[in-house]
């Protein structure tokens, strides 16, 4: 079986994304505000929802202290390429999680 997945990293909160986009390498790269973050991202996820018909695209919300594990573990930089890497091994857990929740009900 083939899963297509993407995973949209997002901030939960404008406090979170101060915290990360500051001790981001890119951070200067990021946008100025949380306002400014939701309004380009959600343009991009509805656009690519519309666009890859058979990808499932979810909004990663990204808890700061289990992202900044996850790039400790990998041994990655707090960066563009670890929020993308992030986002997808979190979608992929979320989209077999619900793949499996989906076929326990269908056992009932």
């Amino acid at each position: 079986m083939e899963i297509s997945v993407i995973g949209f990293f997002w901030y939960r909160n404008e406090a979170e994304f101060e915290r990360l986009r500051a001790m981001s390498e890119d951070g200067a790269q990021l946008h100025e505000t949380f306002a400014g973050f939701i309004e380009s991202v959600e343009k991009r996820f509805e656009e690519f929802k519309r666009t890859s018909p058979g990808v499932d695209v979810v909004k990663v919300e990204a808890d700061p202290e289990e992202y900044l594990a996850w790039c400790r573990a990998k041994g990655m930089k707090i960066n563009s390429a670890s929020r993308r890497g992030f986002a997808s091994d979190k979608a992929f857990e979320i989209f077999v999680h619900q793949r499996s929740k989906d076929s326990t009900r269908g056992e009932e």
